[in-house]
């Protein structure tokens, strides 16, 4: 078994990536990171969900964790499928095929009037669509840039679609008064074709054959570093789930009527964290940075159990500094001991984790809010993202460990 990594390790070690040389910005790489923000325009009318569901339907915390649960279990159980797919397709149809979904769920959404069934299906179709474009998304950027700005790639991408988060929530609270939800739907669906045009557009060489990918998803996934990592997203996204779901009704409940402030400076902190210092994990470690990004992300989760909603643009801009550093940095410390081959499934992996975790902190911790108030789940919700962050710690003194290890027996090999 070490030996076989020893060969996979070297094999990466003497692969080029193919854009080796290139600049970042090349014409396909922008089609994509337009595409992108237009994918994430359409996702981020969604944000606002849970309002429209508390003030319009009269939905209970334990309702808005259902709802949210049936996008998270959608994205988990996509998670495979997109596992098996993503390093034998062209990732462009991937993302093609995200957008065609919310294009169709953005005008179904029109005739959702209560809590139940037929919601309930189209928000489990937007969570396999969102499962696709988030491992499909990163992924392509990853193959269309070279392979010294993997992180910065990475990153960009991921801020594409973050950017529109403060658009789109801003947008869509005053859309929603003035002209109603169903208006907001249907932009929805126009920012998701443009997403579709967008997309179709990117030159995306096909990847080899299936023989070419060696072992299937479940190969990848159940080595010990793509575990210990998926453990850490896993509880991390518990707190981001929870944040997301619950903090704006839960501001409500405290007197707040407007929310999206807390959207917006989450996605401009986060875009502009991303844009400026997407290199950051690149120039001073993967482990190292995503372990500060972390311990900062957990102080957030905590400082909202004896929340102030005077301070929900405060909260969003420290959710998004830590969430901007510590997103694309675990990406990249997951993929840079992988063959090029393999950076799909780990993306699946990757986004799999992420996804149950916001799962949880959704379904889970609504189920907690129902019983016991808003206070009691987001004090769950930071112990998850506390335990998220002694895995990492323990997995980073371990690697560091190894890496001395091996630069002791090679000092000493005669």
């Amino acid at each position: 078994m070490c030996t076989q990594q020893a060969d996979r390790s070297r094999t990466f070690a003497r692969s080029t990536h193919p854009n080796d040389g290139v600049t970042l910005w090349t014409p396909d790489f922008v089609r994509l990171i337009a595409a992108s923000a237009a994918y994430g325009f359409s996702f981020s009318c969604f944000i606002l969900l849970p309002k429209h569901l508390v003030t319009e339907l009269q939905a209970s915390p334990a309702d808005l964790g259902m709802v949210s649960g049936a996008f998270g279990v959608a994205a988990v159980l996509s998670a495979f499928a997109v596992g098996s797919w993503i390093d034998r397709c062209r990732r462009r149809d991937l993302l093609a095929a995200a957008a065609a979904l919310n294009v169709a769920t953005g005008v179904l959404f029109v005739f959702a009037d209560t809590v139940g069934p037929y919601l309930l299906a189209l928000r489990f179709v937007q969570g396999g669509s969102f499962a696709l474009a988030f491992s499909a998304a990163p992924t392509l950027a990853a193959t269309l840039a070279p392979s010294r700005h993997l992180g910065k790639a990475v990153g960009i991408a991921g801020a594409s679609m973050l950017a529109t988060n403060a658009v789109a929530t801003a947008v869509g609270e005053a859309m929603d008064g003035a002209l109603g939800w169903d208006a907001l739907c249907v932009l929805s669906a126009l920012a998701a074709a443009v997403s579709l045009y967008l997309v179709r557009g990117v030159d995306e060489a096909r990847p080899g054959s299936g023989a070419a990918v060696v072992g299937g998803f479940l190969s990848v996934a159940r080595r010990p570093e793509a575990r210990r990592a998926a453990t850490v997203v896993v509880l991390s996204g518990t707190g981001f789930g929870s944040l997301f779901t619950f903090l704006g009704p839960y501001a409500l409940e405290l007197g707040r009527a407007d929310i999206s402030g807390f959207f917006a400076c989450y996605a401009f902190v986060a875009t502009a964290v991303r844009l400026g210092f997407g290199g950051l994990g690149d120039r001073f470690g993967h482990g190292r940075t995503a372990v500060a990004a972390l311990t900062l992300y957990a102080g957030v989760v905590a400082s909202v159990i004896d929340f102030d909603p005077r301070r929900m643009e405060i909260t969003g801009a420290l959710l998004g500094l830590a969430h901007g550093v510590f997103h694309p940095t675990m990406i990249a410390r997951l993929m840079s001991r992988a063959l090029p081959s393999e950076r799909g499934r780990l993306m699946a992996v990757f986004a799999g984790a992420f996804n149950s975790g916001c799962w949880i902190g959704a379904l889970g911790l609504g189920i907690i809010a129902d019983a016991a108030g808003y206070r009691s789940a987001f004090a769950v919700a930071a112990a998850a993202v506390c335990l998220g962050l002694a895995v990492l710690v323990a997995d980073e003194h371990s690697r560091t460990a190894e890496h001395l290890d091996r630069k002791l027996s090679m000092a000493v090999r005669p």
